[in-house]
């Protein structure tokens, strides 16, 4: 059972992104667009106008941009909602009833395991979920946008964006230079990424 090489599983996942961007975009399509969002967006456009002609400083321009980016957020929170059960449902469960394998690892002829080379379990694929296709930023950021308040929400998602950057670079770094192609959050879940 040799591991997979990097350009496979990079394409693979590549291929899932665009798979489930579609299937997100396809089942939100029908969800209207409130009025304070539209509102909200027209606000931060205005507010990066301003800012690059030098209406406003930049104080003043972030002030404002923490309230926009808040009401935003709060009015696609279902749109968001939506968007992690597709995504935890497709890299765990999917995988998971489809023997490790997503339809990108399936056309690279690639799939996981568990580090032993035993069928990976539900809660692998789980962690593999939460960790590496940000399902576990993108609820806490849901949970955090229903407590705290909008000056603290930009804050806090860039954070936790930056942490799941951080992982996923390094999982990337990993995946390129390891022997054994296993990347951090093949680490954490006690997994690996083999050809089939």
């Amino acid at each position: 059972m040799n591991e997979a090489h990097t350009f496979q599983r990079i394409v693979a996942y590549i291929i899932d992104i665009i798979l489930l961007s579609l299937i997100s975009s396809i089942i939100t399509l029908g969800i209207p667009t409130s009025q304070k969002y539209k509102d909200a967006l027209k606000e931060s456009n205005a507010l990066i106008d301003k800012y690059t002609s030098k209406e406003i400083n930049e104080s003043e321009y972030i002030d404002k941009l923490y309230e926009t980016k808040y009401i935003m957020g709060k009015e696609t929170l279902n749109i968001t909602i939506i968007s992690i059960v597709i995504t935890f449902g497709y890299f765990a469960g999917f995988a998971y009833y489809n023997k490790g394998q997503t339809l990108g690892k399936k056309l690279l002829h690639t799939k996981v395991v568990s580090k032993n080379g035993d069928e990976a379990s539900y809660l692998q694929m789980m962690s593999r979920a939460m960790i590496l296709n940000g399902c576990l930023t993108q609820l806490l950021i849901v949970i955090l946008l229903l407590f705290i308040k909008s000056n603290q929400y930009l804050y806090t998602i860039g954070v936790l964006e930056l942490l799941q950057s951080t992982i996923m670079l390094a999982s990337i770094i990993m995946i390129i230079y390891r022997k054994d192609k296993r990347g951090l959050h093949d680490y954490i879940c006690g997994t690996k990424v083999i050809e089939c």
